[in-house]
């Protein structure tokens, strides 16, 4: 799909679009945005695949996820059949787990510095009041899956995550973030992504998302097992 520089993005309550900036940052998203690969269903899910394709993690390199410890955040990097096996733990499922979207340049640290690159724009659409501590933008659901339909370019893979959408755009090669050039033009698709879809702030290389299948739990509200949806 081409991205045509007068398409607009409408958001569920206004015909226009939130934004629609020049054609040559439309044409960015296009450059980098791989659109052949979307995975639709939990059927389909496989979390080493998945990882895969969200770090475009190369040879020496490590992904990193996040898991609860006794009340505490651990995050731990490992290789990506390590991380991919723990889908069939299914103590590690039945909780809070996390994957970080960039590829790690070694087994210790998942700061910003120890991210080495990145295969895709994650966006983060809060709904409703439960589970959230500031105001929503969207009040369903169904709005917010309606801004991700009316986009000019399909995300690969869309999950619920108990109280809000989680959406991964893949990108057709890596970023490398010691590549300058080439992370200009990723912020730039981003940025465009983020502002048409009023994502959350997750725009941090070593942002955790939660990955399909896992539960939401949170202080206060029922548990929710969060799953991957067709658009």
């Amino acid at each position: 799909m081409t991205i045509k520089p007068q398409d607009v993005i409408a958001s569920p309550d206004k015909k226009e679009a939130p934004v629609c900036e020049t054609g040559a940052v439309i044409q960015v998203v296009n450059n980098i945005v791989a659109n052949e690969t979307n995975i639709k269903s939990t059927a389909e899910f496989d979390l080493i695949n998945f990882l895969e394709m969200v770090t475009g993690v190369q040879d020496g390199q490590f992904v990193g996820i996040g898991r609860m410890e006794d009340g505490r955040l651990i995050r731990e990097n490992g290789t990506i059949e390590e991380s991919g096996a723990l889908i069939t733990d299914t103590s590690i499922m039945d909780g809070n787990f996390w994957f970080c979207t960039s590829a790690l340049k070694s087994e210790d640290g998942q700061r910003r510095d120890d991210c080495a690159c990145t295969k895709s724009i994650i966006v983060d659409l809060d709904y409703g009041t439960t589970g959230h501590q500031k105001t929503s933008y969207f009040a369903t659901e169904e709005e917010a899956l309606n801004c991700l339909r009316q986009l000019p370019i399909s995300p690969s893979i869309v999950w619920n995550t108990g109280h809000g959408l989680q959406a991964a755009f893949f990108l057709d090669q890596p970023v490398f973030y010691s590549d300058k050039d080439r992370c200009a033009e990723f912020e730039k698709a981003k940025a465009y992504i983020y502002s048409a879809t009023h994502s959350d702030s997750t725009q941090s290389p070593e942002h955790l998302f939660r990955v399909p299948g896992s539960m939401n739990v949170k202080p206060g509200c029922s548990p929710v097992r969060t799953r991957i949806i067709e658009l």
